[in-house]
């Protein structure tokens, strides 16, 4: 997996973005998902641009970054903001992403998670940012995107991807966006939840796992401009694909945990969800890092959480500062330890 060091000011960071991975945000560009879906249809880009008057609001610097992405990757600015935009214009409530958090005696909270989805296409990043906490982060070539990541107060987060019923924040911003900034701005699990809850996520809905060096754990359910808090059970949390909350599943209009349970709705998801929660239960404070390693390589049936298309493993140690980070399914390749310092 590409590695960039990204420092400097919104539009310097973009040039190195774009310089340092033209080839994959090419293929981005050219992706069959995100190529079949946008091409010939000026409709995206009327909405990209309505969306880009939010980001700006909120986020100015991230649109100087982008146009530097663009510039230096020789892509075009449009189709970027598109792409950056895609997860927000269409439905991708699909089942891909799972993760585990357990309290330790030795380690403090650790997160065990898998994420799945468009493997050619991620990149890890470590980002110092003036003014800004020194983050790594695994995500898309090309956008101004954390799908997970940990900065150098020891916050770190990862999520999987959550049915949003169709609704909207018209004045919302990318959650993924938001995802980055919680990373630069917050120390705590606790300052984290409230920059949530201050920023309404678009469209796509988000189970959110965050945790911190002073031993913070929990899940912030979001969708739209409504989140949801579930702390762990036992020192136990886990998420897949639906929504546990039963006041933002209403509002996202999505079945409970219960109704999914009943109607054996979305059963991959349920089955990785009692797979976690059941291994994590077991192991309870003593579980060591290699255990947690063992529960996500876990590719069995019922509850394989590690797949053919999983993109990265991830053993987050926030108590530590560090992050050990798979490059493909854990199943089959080595945990590599990554700390959020440039070289």
């Amino acid at each position: 997996m590409k590695h960039l060091m990204i420092s400097g000011g919104p539009r310097e960071a973009g040039l190195q973005h774009g310089r340092g991975a033209p080839e994959l945000v090419a293929a981005a560009m050219q992706s069959e998902e995100y190529f079949a879906y946008s091409n010939g249809r000026p409709e995206l880009r009327e909405a990209a641009r309505r969306y880009e008057g939010n980001i700006a609001a909120v986020y100015p610097d991230l649109i100087d970054e982008l146009h530097g992405i663009a510039e230096g990757a020789g892509a075009d600015y449009e189709n970027l903001l598109v792409y950056n935009l895609y997860c927000e214009l269409r439905n991708l409530a699909r089942e891909s992403c799972s993760y585990v958090g357990i309290q330790t005696d030795a380690h403090g909270p650790m997160i065990g998670k898998l994420h799945d989805d468009m493997p050619d296409l991620y990149c890890l990043q470590t980002r110092a940012m003036p003014g800004r906490h020194t983050i790594l982060i695994a995500t898309y070539a090309g956008t101004t995107w954390a799908m997970g990541g940990i900065n150098d107060a020891g916050l770190c987060y990862c999520e999987a991807s959550a049915p949003d019923g169709g609704h909207r924040d018209e004045g919302g911003v990318p959650g993924v966006m938001t995802l980055r900034r919680v990373l630069e701005m917050c120390a705590t699990v606790d300052e984290a939840v409230e920059f949530l809850a201050d920023h309404g996520f678009i469209r796509w809905g988000r189970n959110i796992c965050l945790a911190d060096a002073g031993g913070g754990l929990l899940i912030v359910e979001k969708h739209a401009g409504i989140q949801g808090i579930r702390e762990p059970e036992d020192g136990v949390i886990a998420a897949t694909n639906f929504r546990n909350h039963p006041e933002v599943a209403r509002s996202a209009d999505t079945p409970t945990i219960e109704q999914y349970d009943q109607a054996g709705a979305r059963k991959g998801a349920m089955d990785r969800y009692l797979y976690l929660m059941g291994a994590a239960r077991r192991l309870g404070r003593a579980a060591t890092i290699e255990q947690i390693q063992e529960v996500i390589q876990y590719s069995g049936q019922p509850g394989g959480v590690c797949s053919d298309h999983t993109v990265y493993g991830a053993v987050f140690l926030p108590a530590e500062g560090r992050v050990l980070l798979t490059d493909g399914p854990p199943s089959r390749n080595p945990f590599v330890e990554y700390r959020p310092v440039m070289a």
